[in-house]
């Protein structure tokens, strides 16, 4: 007896849409390059990408940071996805931190911030 099942996707959540970036974040460097246009004149050699990689005033606040090499060094692009939750208190604040922090511990040269989708 065949399984007739067919599994449909009623609805999308934050985490789902993260996890799509991620992934194309991870396999097409066309993608990389074109958020990386989107907020800096930078070009890159090399990726990487994580998911919710710190947690700050005990809760997720980064959702996605992807790091980019290029010939001035690294820059660190901090993405918020926001599609169905309203921003979390201090957010904002949260981000600079993450900044400033990537910038003087020479993690980053530069930290731009992108809100998906806008």
């Amino acid at each position: 007896m065949a399984d007739d099942t067919i599994l449909t996707l009623t609805h999308a959540t934050e985490r789902d849409i993260d996890l799509l970036l991620i992934e194309e974040l991870k396999c097409s460097p066309a993608f990389v390059r074109w958020l990386v246009q989107r907020v800096s004149d930078n070009d890159f050699e090399r990726s990487s990408v994580t998911h919710s990689k710190r947690r700050i005033h005990n809760r997720r606040e980064i959702d996605i940071t992807l790091s980019v090499d290029g010939p001035f060094g690294r820059s660190v692009i901090l993405i918020e996805n926001k599609l169905d939750t309203p921003e979390q208190p201090q957010q904002a604040e949260s981000y600079r931190e993450e900044a400033q922090l990537l910038v003087s511990t020479g993690a980053a040269t530069a930290v731009h911030s992108a809100r998906l989708p806008s």
